[in-house]
Formats: C-alpha cells, sequence, structure tokens
C-alpha cells in the first residue's frame, strides 16, 4: 500500500477517526471528573534547633541541626510516632492508611523537615500532616527534654487535588483513541483486497488506464432522470 492509496483510506474514514478520538478524550473527562477519587495533598515544615543556637552559637547549633535532620526524618515515620498521630486525627485511621499517606523528607542542606500527608480531602490531608508534625515535635521535647524542634508551618494544604490530572487523561485517552484508530485503519486497508479507484484496478490488471469518466453529481443524475421521462412521455 502506497501513501497515496493509505492517505485516500483515512479521507474516507476520517470520521470513524474523528469519532474514536472524541470518545477517547470523552472518557478520559468523565473518569477524572466521576470515577476516579480526588487526592489533595499537605505539607507541614518543622525545623531542627538545637538547644544551645542562640547567640554566637547559633551557626554551630544549624551546623548540628542539619546532621539531626535525617535522623528526625525516619522518627517520624516510625510506627510509635504515626500510632500517636493517629491518636489527634478527628476521625480516626487505620495505621497502614496513616503510613501510606505520609512521606517525610530531610530538605538537603538545611535544618527542615518536610512531613507531606495525601488524603480524599484537603481537611483530612491537612489534619495528618499537622497531627505527624505535631506528635514529631511533642517526642523530641520529651527525649530530649529541650525544644530541639520547632513547627514551621503547621500544615500548608493545597485545594487543588494533586490527582487526578484532568488533562493528562483526555489529552492521553484521546491521543490514545486516535492511535488505535489509525492503526486499525491502516490494517483493515493492508487487508482489503477489493478494487475501490483505477489505481487498485490497473495494479491488479497489469494494464495502463487510459481513461476514467467522473461521476455525475447526484443533482445532475436526478435532472437527467427528469429529462429522460419526460421525452419518453
Amino acid at each position: 500500500m502506497n501513501w497515496t492509496a493509505l492517505s485516500a483510506a483515512m479521507k474516507r474514514r476520517l470520521w470513524i477517526i474523528i469519532l474514536f478520538a472524541t470518545f477517547g478524550a470523552a472518557s478520559g473527562w468523565a473518569l477524572s471528573r466521576w470515577e476516579i477519587a480526588p487526592v489533595y495533598q499537605s505539607n507541614s515544615l518543622v525545623m531542627v534547633i538545637p538547644y544551645h543556637s542562640t547567640g554566637q552559637n547559633l551557626v554551630n547549633g544549624l551546623i548540628v541541626g542539619q546532621r539531626l535532620v535525617s535522623t528526625y526524618a525516619t522518627l517520624a515515620t516510625s510506627p510509635v510516632l504515626l500510632q500517636a498521630a493517629q491518636k489527634l486525627l478527628p476521625n480516626p485511621l487505620p495505621l497502614s492508611q496513616v503510613a501510606a499517606d505520609v512521606s517525610v523528607s530531610a530538605e538537603a542542606n538545611t535544618n527542615v523537615i518536610r512531613i507531606v500527608a495525601d488524603g480524599p480531602t484537603a481537611k483530612r490531608a491537612a489534619n495528618l500532616s499537622h497531627a505527624v508534625s505535631t506528635v514529631l515535635v511533642e517526642k523530641a521535647q520529651s527525649a530530649t527534654g529541650s525544644s530541639v524542634l520547632r513547627q514551621v508551618s503547621p500544615g500548608i494544604v493545597n485545594h487543588v487535588p494533586i490527582s487526578p490530572k484532568a488533562l493528562v487523561l483526555e489529552v492521553g485517552l484521546g491521543l490514545g483513541a486516535l492511535i488505535v484508530t489509525l492503526l486499525a485503519v491502516i490494517g483493515f486497508e493492508a487487508l482489503n483486497d477489493s478494487i475501490v479507484t483505477a489505481d487498485d484496478l490497473s495494479r491488479c490488471t497489469q494494464l495502463p488506464i487510459l481513461a476514467e469518466v467522473p461521476p455525475l453529481p447526484a443533482k445532475r443524475v436526478r435532472t437527467s432522470n427528469r429529462v429522460t421521462e419526460a421525452q419518453g412521455k
């Protein structure tokens, strides 16, 4: 199949290609609106500030704090701490769910710990990140006897869900449907051995086409039929 024949086949089935691409994009829109549950995210920041970080010892305290960040970040995801945070939630969640929804990271070259919580609602995500950061500060103070950790932000929530991405689903499914339809058209044309065009006839008979009579428009055919009938009467 040459490019000319393939292009002609695609033009004949352009409405099918457009229909399936539109259906794919509409499916992505419907999934993002009604089928896939939204996920919201909240961030809490906790700063490590050793007890002696005042006055001339501030710089040394910050350096020591950077060394402790990874330790406290690991503590924030321990089952004991998550279980304590679980009790602070307005609506208790299973411990496994709390562990799955919380991620803690140490900000590089800083003495800041970032606590990220996901949830089906913005409020639940904010409550969870705030609970974990609160318990982490309390545990550190209880263990050291000083205010080693301080909450920089108790829970900054993004009221726009991080997933699903409606545009990504719409474009992705639309392009997917378009590609599948194009491949189906190409495959169908490759297997189709019927004679449709003059080139198909020339290729099958190995004979040149000397002339081709173009089809008459339907309006002219109807007019010609009426004239013939009138002459017959």
